[in-house]
């Protein structure tokens, strides 16, 4: 993307800021969304096979919650938000989304917690089957997460 491009994005009509070439990654791209949800729920499918495994998914959606919601004190990395990262916005279209009863202010650690025990349920399913066998299933879930994240269309379950 040029320079032009770039200035452009951070200084559009609304006002809103958007990335800056040398500020932190915008919590609001579809490519660091993807990067902490793939992360997330690869670690999820993992603890959950532990016994303290759902405390551990709890404790990080309840995590990344505090981060989508623009108060990243509880993630070392620190992202660059705007005002969809409130409950009025991505905590009510979490919920409202994906269908999950619950209150808007948590409505990414609901959305994180859903999808990490849809992914666990899939790969526990699959069992013995090669990865590749489930895998579209997988990123489905993971595709339904993002978008109801980033406010784009979700598609059905």
């Amino acid at each position: 993307m040029s320079m032009d491009a770039l200035e452009k994005m951070h200084t559009d009509a609304s006002g809103v800021p958007g990335p800056t070439p040398d500020g932190p990654e915008w919590l609001n791209s579809v490519g660091v969304v993807d990067k902490i949800l793939r992360e997330f729920g690869a670690e999820a499918i993992r603890r959950l096979g532990e016994p303290d495994g759902f405390g551990w998914v709890m404790n990080r959606s309840r995590e990344l919650n505090a981060t989508f919601m623009g108060q990243g004190y509880a993630d070392p990395v620190v992202y660059r938000t705007g005002p969809w990262n409130t409950p009025e916005f991505i905590g009510h279209n979490c919920i409202e989304a994906l269908r999950i009863d619950g209150e808007d202010r948590m409505g990414p650690m609901m959305a994180l917690m859903v999808m990490a025990t849809d992914m666990a349920e899939v790969v526990h399913a699959n069992e013995g089957r090669p990865a590749e066998h489930y895998a579209p299933e997988l990123e489905r879930i993971l595709e339904r997460t993002r978008n109801a994240l980033l406010g784009l269309p979700v598609p059905g379950r």
